[in-house]
């Protein structure tokens, strides 16, 4: 896979994977840089989804299971 442009991130709902490929390519954290914003849209996206009820859940990660008693 090529590298993602932040423009095709937005486009194709993948902030998470632009900011994850900018992290892994070892991209500088700097003011104005497509990482800061990136980063940015993705953390109001993200905080915009919660307040909505509607968070995502990171498929990576198993559910979490009830207790068990």
């Amino acid at each position: 896979m090529g590298h993602l442009t932040l423009r095709e991130a937005l486009v194709s709902d993948r902030l998470d994977a632009f900011v994850r490929e900018q992290q892994d390519d070892g991209a500088e954290f700097v003011t104005g840089s497509d990482l800061e914003r990136g980063l940015a849209l993705l953390i109001t996206q993200r905080r915009s989804l919660a307040a909505q009820g509607l968070e995502r859940r990171d498929w990576r990660k198993p559910p979490l299971s009830p207790p068990r008693f």
